[in-house]
């Protein structure tokens, strides 16, 4: 266009003409200098004209070239924004007894009619076999002898003083046999006392009984087993002596460790029940010096009214367990914006005409998107597409051989 105008401008048109015919070629040869003056005027005056115009066509050019940009820009990648959102501190519990209590056996013996089986809910105190055998038969064989024997000595003390009691009213006996005779009879029922202890101890040593309320879990000698004294029969876990251990794993995984403190609410899932309990944090132990997980006791929320632990609450049971923390300023980022390159998160920022690589933390997932902890500020443009080829580019300038 800009070509057309000159040309109809400078008058090419009776020139050209001119030239290719042979009257016009004299004139234009008569008249070339004539011509050329006002050629080279006419340039002139174009040229001044574009020099001026330049000004306004810059300014008019340059919107269309940035908005190109822009677009290109839009359809790769994303601005970054702020966004609050509750933060859940996720981990991984079990329920487990706070501690295991043994059953022992209180003599030598062998067991007998015992009625354990793994699994098996026990009450305290419960009877669950009994101890026997040759020697503690006999020894209990011989108690009882001796408290048989003690009872008749006490019987005959009784007889005695009764019979003084009379004869001292008929002035056959005197003051003196009356006293040893009370004196007999006390030793007599002292040693049949000591006798009676003796027996009793021997046949309680004799029966097994579970020490608490609880589930048996372990069974170390069966019935028919020779036991000695302080030998584990059996592992009992009390029922109302339950714990929930929790692991949590330190901020680089988005969970905000710091924030966990004894009071803390949350919910325990149990796998496969379908259902959640709620509780509370009560102490924290202290940080694997491995990983840097912290370790941390919660115990069930018992309401005032029932007293009694809620359904799934059992030793054994494994599940998810989320934390009610404060809330917390995030940038969510669609999930295929990241990378992770030896075992770092990182994105692709748009910074001085370029994309630049730049660390992140992440955190919780929702849905297509992740929220960024750390590492990236509201504003930023960060790259969505083909983000994993646009990351390794020229990955060969920069591989080095291993050694």
């Amino acid at each position: 266009m800009i070509v057309k105008s000159l040309a109809y401008y400078v008058q090419m048109k009776p020139l050209i003409v001119a030239v290719h015919t042979p009257a016009g070629l004299n004139g234009f040869a008569r008249s070339s200098g004539r011509w050329l003056w006002r050629l080279q005027f006419r340039f002139s005056g174009v040229c001044l004209l574009c020099v001026g115009l330049l000004p306004i066509w810059a300014p008019l050019a340059a919107p269309a070239s940035m908005t190109s940009q822009s677009q290109a820009l839009d359809s790769i990648s994303v601005l970054t924004q702020t966004v609050d959102r509750p933060t859940v501190i996720s981990g991984l519990g079990r329920v487990l007894p706070t501690v295991t209590l043994a059953l022992r056996a209180q003599r030598s013996g062998q067991i007998q009619q015992s009625r354990l089986h793994l699994g098996q809910i026990v009450s305290a105190r419960e009877i669950v076999g009994y101890l026997g055998g040759a020697g503690l038969d006999a020894q209990i064989a011989r108690a009882s002898v001796e408290w048989t024997r003690t009872q008749a000595e006490v019987k005959a003390a009784q007889r005695a003083l009764e019979i003084d009691r009379k004869t001292l009213a008929y002035a056959q006996t005197t003051k003196k046999t009356l006293i040893q005779g009370e004196l007999a009879l006390k030793l007599a029922m002292a040693n049949q006392h000591r006798a009676q202890s003796a027996l009793n101890a021997l046949q309680e040593e004799r029966v097994l009984r579970s020490p608490t309320q609880g589930v048996v879990t372990q069974i170390d000698q069966a019935e028919g087993s020779l036991v000695q004294p302080g030998m584990t029969i059996a592992r009992i876990e009390p029922l109302n002596g339950l714990q929930l251990r929790a692991t949590f794993y330190p901020a680089e995984a988005g969970q905000a460790t710091s924030q966990i403190h004894p009071g803390m609410t949350g919910w325990f899932k149990p796998l496969g029940s379908g259902q959640k309990i709620a509780i509370r944090v009560q102490s924290l132990l202290p940080l694997d010096p491995q990983n840097g997980a912290l370790p941390v006791i919660l115990q069930p929320v018992i309401h005032a009214t029932s007293h009694q632990m809620p359904r799934g609450w059992q030793s054994g049971a494994m599940g998810s367990i989320e934390l009610d923390a404060n809330q917390q300023t995030v940038i969510p980022i669609p999930t295929r914006a990241l990378v992770l390159d030896q075992g770092q998160w990182w994105v692709l920022v748009w910074q001085e005409g370029h994309w630049q690589r730049q660390r992140v933390h992440i955190g919780s997932s929702h849905g297509s998107s992740t929220d960024i902890i750390s590492g990236l500020s509201a504003g930023e443009r960060v790259r969505v597409d083909q983000t994993y080829l646009a990351f390794h580019h020229q990955f060969s300038l920069r591989y080095q051989q291993p050694d």
